[in-house]
């Protein structure tokens, strides 16, 4: 009898705990929503994305390269060219957090949209003297899936050249040096992370990642173009070391520690 109790005692525990649990992601998740539904359902985030392409064209425009090499411009996909709104959608609404298994069914879907301006843009840089070069940490694995869906979409020259995803590291810094060792120089990067421009901020804090930012004001708007993003990012890593093995309960903790606030006085 002693046995049978234990064992409903820890299936119990064992429930409870997934429960509250699954509790706590969903409150993660609920603090998407604004952002979620800023970037799908305002005009705001829609003119700021066309106003992002527009300074690119121009920048892309003044671009010159040393020795004859022809310009190479390298994006990111998501939440820069391409939409996964629709996911963050579907996490919110099931209480989900980030796993690469519903990444990669999402991926398999091909329902990512495209980024308003991003497709004329694309085209923009392949028609005047430049090539665009797509690269993702999305899996190699989903190749072929993003391939179709980027093709339907209308971006240009998508192939095995230009579509670079994850094979052995997440550091983009090695295939970036792989389109300039053929024959290119790249003239402007496209990103919604700082990490799309320069690998020297992976893993770091959000102090360090600022003052790396500050460094490099002249970058931006000219060779660095970033998009915005609201909804995640390696941002929310930089609020603490070792933010992402922390519990839903420390996270949402830690989310709001780290606010700045007024006293009320």
């Amino acid at each position: 009898m002693k046995k049978i109790i234990l064992g409903l005692f820890i299936i119990t525990s064992l429930l409870f705990g997934k429960e509250l649990k699954d509790n706590m992601n969903g409150k993660l998740t609920d603090q998407m929503v604004l952002a979620t539904l800023w970037m799908q359902k305002s005009g705001e985030y829609r003119a700021l994305v066309y106003q992002t392409f527009n300074t690119a064209k121009l920048s892309f425009d003044n671009t010159k390269t040393k020795d004859g090499k022809k310009k190479a411009v390298v994006s990111d996909l998501d939440e820069t060219l391409i939409d996964n709104g629709k996911m963050a959608g579907w996490q919110i609404e099931n209480g989900v957090t980030y796993s690469s298994d519903a990444w990669h069914k999402w991926a398999q879907a091909r329902e990512a949209e495209a980024i308003p301006g991003a497709v004329e843009f694309s085209k923009y840089v392949n028609e005047n003297g430049g090539k665009m070069f797509y690269i993702s940490n999305r899996s190699h694995k989903e190749f072929d899936a993003i391939k179709e869906n980027l093709i339907t979409l209308g971006f240009p020259e998508v192939t095995e050249e230009t579509l670079l995803l994850v094979k052995d590291t997440s550091d983009k810094a090695e295939r970036r040096d792989q389109i300039e060792k053929n024959g290119y120089e790249i003239v402007m990067l496209l990103g919604d992370n700082l990490d799309d421009f320069d690998s020297e901020v992976r893993k770091k804090g959000n102090d360090e990642r600022i003052k790396h930012v500050d460094k490099n004001k002249d970058k931006y708007g000219v060779k660095y173009i970033v998009l915005p993003n609201p909804m995640y990012g390696d941002w929310e890593g930089g609020l603490c070391n070792d933010y992402w093995k922390k519990t839903p309960e420390e996270k949402l903790k830690l989310r709001h520690e780290s606010l700045k606030m007024w006293n009320g006085e």
